[in-house]
């Protein structure tokens, strides 16, 4: 299953922003997009079977994109709260011994398993008003939405769950407004509060490392 990156709806939503700010007045401090890579991998307990050695998920992380919209709201000297949603991948790679056509050992294979999120978050943002370089720190809730996945051994992806819960923290930096946008950059960590596979014996929680960059109208 490969679902399209929901690219209109991130467009469509600046559209109704831009449209509506005048009459958003103070409340709306801003608008924009930010987007970067993603380092994403599993955390999956071990699994105890009744035997000497649990079974362990050795996993690798794996390298994906990420592309938000976002509204930040509440024009404050230090705080304001940021509203956004976009498109998000994470996953996990595994490697497994390779053998050539006589059966002998070939080194290794790296399987990258893709699990595909529209993402929601809530975070606050609390920044050091003053300066050209403003640091800030954003945490809060998150809640994505699974939409598809690449899975290349065709094994966890079926089982997972439709959502997962989570929470967003992070750090960055951004410029005061030039005209006629802020820049910013931006690193956060992602992580998983619920179990997105219930309904079978091993547990899965999702993390991710982004390093964004992005723009603010």
């Amino acid at each position: 299953m490969k679902p399209s990156i929901p690219l209109k709806a991130v467009v469509l939503l600046l559209v109704i922003v831009a449209g509506s700010r005048p009459a958003l007045g103070q409340l709306l401090r801003g608008y924009g997009l930010k987007a970067g890579v993603t380092s994403s991998d599993v955390r999956s307990p071990d699994l105890d079977l009744g035997r000497e050695e649990a079974l362990t998920l050795d996993t690798k992380r794996r390298t994906g994109i990420v592309v938000l919209a976002y509204l930040e709201w509440l024009d404050l000297p230090a705080f304001s709260i940021v509203t956004e949603a976009g498109y998000v991948q994470r996953g996990f790679a595994t490697e497994s011994n390779a053998r050539d056509a006589q059966n002998n050992p070939a080194g290794t294979v790296r399987l990258p398993t893709r699990f595909d999120y529209v993402s929601f978050a809530v975070q606050a943002k609390v920044r050091l008003p003053n300066g050209f370089i403003r640091p800030y720190a954003v945490a809060g809730p998150r809640i994505d939405i699974f939409v598809g996945d690449r899975d290349e051994e065709g094994t966890l992806a079926s089982s997972y769950s439709t959502t997962a819960f989570g929470g967003t923290i992070g750090a960055g930096l951004e410029t005061p407004r030039l005209v006629p946008v802020t820049l910013f950059g931006e690193v956060r960590y992602n992580f998983d509060v619920t179990n997105s596979l219930p309904d079978v014996p091993r547990d899965a929680y999702n993390n991710a490392f982004d390093l964004l960059i992005g723009l603010r109208f």
